[in-house]
């Protein structure tokens, strides 16, 4: 008779998940069926449930930590072509109403440009608290405008 073989907690998890996409259509399995599954493995339907739930929440707030990203970073790109584009007219205007000498534009540039600095500072690299605050206003907004 050969040996009783065990195995690790995620190794059981991997092989249950390469058996599950293998028989399953298109790797898809339905909640009766995962249901199934968990009872034979002495798994009750309520936990099943409370994994799915919390498996789903999780999906949900990295989907929506990606959609925040993706949208403040391009709402800063927004504010730089903005302002590369102003900061180019306000030279060129400068420089030809000063005949050939920057004046008063590079003042107003060296403070709008501190501004976007300032902004990509807060879009690329905040506190982790600041960046959850943010997150979560971001989030609601977003769950009242739905």
């Amino acid at each position: 008779m050969p040996e009783q073989q065990f195995f690790q907690e995620d190794e059981a998890e991997q092989i249950l998940r390469v058996a599950a996409s293998k028989s399953a259509p298109l790797g898809a399995l339905s909640r009766e069926q995962l249901i199934a599954t968990a009872a034979e493995l002495g798994i009750t339907p309520e936990v099943v449930l409370a994994a799915e739930k919390q498996v789903v929440g999780q999906n949900q707030e990295r989907n929506d930590r990606i959609a925040y990203e993706t949208e403040k970073r391009k709402a800063f790109k927004t504010h730089l072509a903005s302002f590369v584009c102003t900061a180019i007219s306000m030279v060129a205007l400068d420089l030809f109403l000063s005949n050939g000498h920057l004046s008063w534009s590079k003042w107003v540039l060296f403070f709008s440009g501190l501004a976007v600095v300032m902004d990509g500072f807060h879009t690329y690299v905040r506190s982790s608290e600041d960046y959850q605050e943010d997150f979560e206003q971001w989030r609601a907004k977003r769950s009242l405008d739905a």
